[in-house]
């Protein structure tokens, strides 16, 4: 790639400070990689965030290069004018929505935008939206996709989507993988791994599951899975992420067998203390039955342990053939799976080289160079018109 003269990106990061995972975790890899492979650059960061950012984030924030720009957050009849008035200060090169959406204080802008979109899972389970949100949810996808300049996916699955629902042409639509935090491929030590066990109530051994507790993470089919396995192929299964009323249903079921005393759900599992919850797990089990992309199956891979995902929407593509890719709704696979790598030292050393190899595709590195990559596409592309 040749150098690009400094350019000053503008970014929708409203996710950014709000959200710990998720849009949230895509947009604080970005802004680290850029900033840190690209420091010629500017990059102001627009959000209505009035609050103290977490301690990630501001190291993020402290970046020479990062200039963040607190939008009015409130109901006035002057917010419009004036956050219209903080973008056309900044005299923006570019614009990146990060989180599936262009504010109506950009449109007007004469720079070239673009926008992440991550998912439309919400057309894959309408049954957790109601009717008015699905209508107003395809409104928005289409205008914004309309507005934008470059569309960038998350995976090929989302690009598939995006095409089959919304008839978007593929030739606007760029593929750009993410990475997850580099503290991930860090390697802990034993006492390391040790002392974040302990200081969570973690078992010696067991299986790990980490993700927001909705239906469509599928827990239940894990659970199921551990219960047909025989009494000494069990370990606890430890479960990282924030109870819902799903998680009501797990807990039900895991009575009802028996194996209730086997779940095990740490609390306030820090950022920086998760690389070593992963590390300590003989199992990662990820059976999703839908993903834009799927970050947790990548941190999986970068901290060394197997991993099981589901062969549905873009997991494939998360774990690739380092992964052990199989049918999430079947828990005799997944219980298969379970007992045959926990059980092979030798499978589980070839899935972990493995892992290491596929995860090389999904660097920082990369994910900065090709996301500059684009923005100097789009450049191009609006200067020749």
């Amino acid at each position: 790639m040749s150098a690009m003269p400094p350019v000053r990106i503008g970014f929708e990061a409203k996710r950014l400070f709000q959200s710990k995972t998720g849009f949230g975790a895509y947009a604080r890899n970005l802004l680290s990689s850029l900033s840190r492979n690209f420091p010629e650059h500017a990059y102001f960061l627009f959000s209505p965030f009035d609050g103290a950012p977490a301690e990630d984030v501001q190291g993020l924030i402290s970046h020479e290069s990062i200039t963040v720009d607190e939008l009015s957050g409130d109901s006035n009849v002057f917010r419009p004018l004036k956050n219209i008035w903080e973008h056309q200060k900044r005299k923006l090169t570019l614009y990146h929505g990060l989180s599936q959406w262009i504010p109506r204080s950009v449109r007007w802008l004469k720079c070239p935008k673009l926008v992440t979109i991550h998912d439309l899972a919400y057309k894959h389970y309408p049954a957790d939206f109601d009717a008015e949100q699905l209508k107003e949810r395809d409104k928005q996808i289409m205008k914004v996709c309309n507005i934008a300049d470059c569309i960038v996916a998350v995976s090929q699955s989302t690009k598939r989507d995006l095409i089959e629902h919304f008839e978007i042409p593929a030739s606007k639509i760029h593929v750009v993988y993410q990475s997850c935090h580099n503290r991930f491929r860090r390697r802990w030590t034993a006492l390391e791994i040790e002392s974040v066990k302990k200081q969570y109530g973690l078992p010696s051994h067991y299986f790990l599951h980490v993700g927001s507790m909705s239906a469509r993470k599928n827990l239940l089919v894990i659970v199921e899975a551990l219960a047909k396995l025989t009494e000494s192929e069990r370990y606890p299964l430890v479960i990282i992420g924030r109870k819902t009323e799903y998680t009501n249903v797990v807990e039900e079921y895991a009575k009802k067998v028996g194996i209730h005393h086997l779940l095990v759900f740490p609390t306030n599992v820090s950022n920086a203390d998760l690389p070593g919850v992963y590390q300590g797990a003989r199992l990662f089990l990820y059976l999703s039955l839908y993903e834009g992309f799927g970050i947790p199956v990548l941190e999986g891979l970068c901290s060394r342990i197997p991993v099981v995902t589901s062969n549905i929407s873009s997991l494939p593509e998360a774990g690739g053939a380092a992964a052990r890719i199989i049918d999430p709704t079947k828990s005799d696979l997944v219980s298969d799976a379970m007992r045959e790598i926990s059980n092979s030292n030798e499978l589980k050393q070839k899935m972990i080289e493995k892992g290491i190899e596929h995860s090389s595709q999904f660097t920082s590195d990369l994910f900065a160079n090709k996301t500059m990559e684009l923005y100097q596409h789009t450049l191009a592309q609006s200067r020749s018109r």
